[in-house]
């Protein structure tokens, strides 16, 4: 009997070795691209691959031809390129990318292969580039970009990975430059900030305004002195305007508020002249319709 167990183990251990083969595979000019073990005709357990210059260039685990596990990925000087998990094939839970110098490129989520969840995105010096969320792959939410120095650069809305409504851009001092509308990822309007003309200079601040079209202006009041607005210490108001001149009404479309660190406090919608500013209703309303008016 136990003979008989002996030949039979014998035989089973045989037929894996048969069925399991070293394989390796070479460049042109002879040097190892990748070297791991073929079962039925299929890639399995782990796999190497180099780059030209003899450096590791991935490694990790295969089942059946398919990729899982952990995986490394490298740049031929031998740093670190990225790292993370395949299930089925597809980058699942947390991946991270490096730059050559081995700094930190960018972090986030996938499942099923697509990203999902908090990204960030990173300069080759280690500050943060950008952020935001994304879902099945595609950017969602509130997108912000940086400077090098820290300062924010641009911020904008996705909506299924198409740019939606405003976009905002800032230089690297924090001065704000233009402002661009979007619908469903098309550019619909785009404002330059530096050419709003100064309309009043008084104890309380500077109002400012851009005509962009007959029936529409965009209006900026920079208070001197913060002021407290629903709980929101504001230093910047910027208001987009729905006008008529002929029958002298309006309406507002929008107006988004920011503090001195360009963080916005408070966004909202109102329409039919309903005032802005509880401390003085209707002080720019009237100055911005009269202005439009006038230059018409």
């Amino acid at each position: 009997m136990k003979k008989t167990i002996a030949v039979l183990t014998l035989i089973l251990v045989s037929s894996f070795l048969k069925a399991q083969e070293l394989k390796k595979v070479y460049y042109d000019n002879g040097k190892l691209q990748a070297e791991g073990k073929i079962e039925n005709g299929k890639q399995v357990g782990l796999w190497k691959a180099y780059h030209e210059n003899g450096t590791l260039a991935e490694t990790g685990n295969y089942d059946t031809g398919i990729r899982i596990g952990n995986w490394n990925f490298y740049y031929d000087n031998g740093k670190l390129q990225a790292e993370g998990k395949i299930e089925n094939g597809k980058q699942v839970g947390l991946w991270k990318q490096y730059y050559e110098n081995g700094t930190l490129g960018s972090k986030g989520n996938y499942e099923k292969g697509k990203k999902i969840g908090d990204w960030n995105f990173y300069y080759d010096n280690g500050k943060l580039q950008s952020e935001g969320k994304a879902e099945n792959g595609k950017k969602v939410g509130l997108w912000k970009e940086y400077h090098e120095n820290g300062k924010l650069a641009s911020e904008v809305n996705f909506n299924g990975g198409k740019k939606d409504r405003l976009e905002r851009k800032w230089d690297d001092n924090g001065n704000m430059l233009t402002e661009n509308y979007y619908k469903d990822g098309t550019l619909k309007e785009s404002l330059n900030l530096n050419e709003f003309k100064l309309i009043e200079d008084n104890d309380n601040g500077k109002l400012f305004m851009n005509s962009t079209s007959e029936t529409r202006a965009v209006v900026k009041f920079e208070f001197k002195v913060p002021k407290l607005i629903d709980n929101h210490s504001i230093k910047t108001i910027i208001i987009h305007y729905a006008l008529s001149c002929s029958e002298k009404k309006y309406g507002y479309l929008e107006y988004r508020a920011w503090d001195k660190n360009n963080n916005i406090t408070d966004d909202k919608n109102f329409y039919n002249g309903v005032a802005m500013i509880n401390a003085q209703p209707g002080m720019i309303e009237q100055r911005i319709l009269l202005e439009v008016c006038k230059s018409k």
